[in-house]
């Protein structure tokens, strides 16, 4: 993520500079007690940009404080957001999905806010979060490992349970372990790891995708066949999800069980809408039947005391 020099940084940085210009490295690491504390001090940090790069240098919280820091900078400058959380912020979340690396040089321990990684020694796989893992990729350091969900075998399952097997519900998401805590929710959930199910979509599954083609597609077997099946994918599931609005008309309820974060941020914007022209829809008849009720009424009054002149009661 890069920062304009336009923003006021001075919350977390003491100039306006990016955040890879050193100075956000002194202000992030000051006050910290280095090894025997939760995150590195200064002498640890410059080591670690020995090993990772001149990029690698800002570490997780950096990466977290300067996106709050252009959120909030957004908020306050095109108010009114739109409700729920925007596609790029939902792509930011998947950026902190675990997936499986391969390794090709050796790396020690990172302190992270989500607790230390493990230690990369080729050959053995290990896991670890996506930005860290596209970065290790740039650098020619790793492999990314496909999850099993992502093969064409996998995905024309999916197409098929979507298509013909159950084509009026959405394919049910990958069911949780026991070890996993309830608490926990995606992109926290290790379900984009090798050890993670075949034919279940996880969460962000559709935006994990097209970062995964587009930044390691030669990790992927047969990506131009995956890119073709995500598209269809995405296109069914959509039609889906604008089709089970037609419940919702006189207070139908409809399942969104197994729909993706990025379909939920896509697709907010038709469903609010169809959701308040049904409202508006229901209002006026509403309206219309109080109407008729009180003519009606008004009608049978009339005619009482018609009668009740005439000397019929």
């Amino acid at each position: 993520m890069r920062v304009s020099p336009n923003y006021d940084m001075s919350d977390i940085c003491p100039s306006p500079m990016p955040c890879n210009s050193g100075s956000c490295e002194q202000s992030i690491s000051k006050n910290r007690t280095g090894s025997s504390g939760l995150y590195p001090s200064v002498e640890e940090r410059r080591l670690k940009k020995d090993e990772l790069g001149f990029e690698g240098a800002c570490f997780e919280e950096d990466r977290i404080s300067l996106f709050r820091n252009e959120t909030k900078y957004r908020s306050i400058m095109a108010l009114p957001l739109p409700p729920g959380l925007t596609p790029m912020e939902v792509a930011f979340l998947c950026e902190m999905e675990m997936v499986t690396v391969v390794p090709r040089q050796r790396l020690e321990s990172l302190h992270l806010l989500g607790g230390p990684t493990q230690p990369l020694k080729p050959p053995h796989r290990a896991p670890l979060p996506l930005w860290l893992a596209l970065l290790l990729k740039r650098q020619k350091r790793a492999n990314i490992h496909a999850p099993p969900w992502l093969h064409p075998y996998s995905l024309e399952s999916i197409l098929e349970h979507e298509t013909k097997i159950a084509p009026s519900v959405f394919s049910p998401p990958p069911p949780i372990a026991p070890s996993v805590s309830s608490s926990l929710s995606p992109p926290f959930i290790p379900s984009s790891t090798d050890s993670a199910l075949p034919n279940h979509l996880p969460y962000h599954w559709l935006e994990l995708g097209e970062i995964l083609l587009e930044a390691c597609s030669d990790d992927i077997p047969d990506p131009g066949r995956v890119r073709t099946l995500l598209r269809d994918l995405r296109e069914v599931r959509m039609a889906k999800m604008r089709g089970s609005m037609k419940e919702l008309e006189g207070g139908g309820v409809t399942k969104l069980t197994g729909v993706g974060g990025m379909e939920v941020a896509e697709g907010r914007g038709f469903i609010v809408g169809v959701m308040d022209g049904l409202r508006k829809l229901g209002a006026s008849r509403e309206a219309a039947r109080r109407e008729r009720e009180e003519d009606e009424g008004d009608g049978g009054g009339g005619e009482g005391s018609e009668d009740e002149d005439m000397g019929f009661n």
